[in-house]
């Protein structure tokens, strides 16, 4: 979805502008990808979280 939004040169400078981002493909999702792809949505944040939180309990 984001290629067709915005292009790949837009991802590319998000992903060069956030250094603590994981960039995660949702097979099957499109703008609204917490609705599409829930369940990969909220692993996908929650694997970035344990990974750069450390010890930080979600809130």
């Amino acid at each position: 979805m984001w290629a067709a939004a915005f292009g790949i040169p837009v991802l590319r400078r998000m992903e060069a502008t956030f250094a603590d981002h994981r960039t995660v493909l949702l097979e099957g999702a499109n703008h609204y990808w917490q609705d599409d792809a829930p369940e990969a949505a909220c692993r996908a944040i929650r694997d970035w979280f344990a990974d750069s939180a450390g010890d930080r309990e979600p809130v």
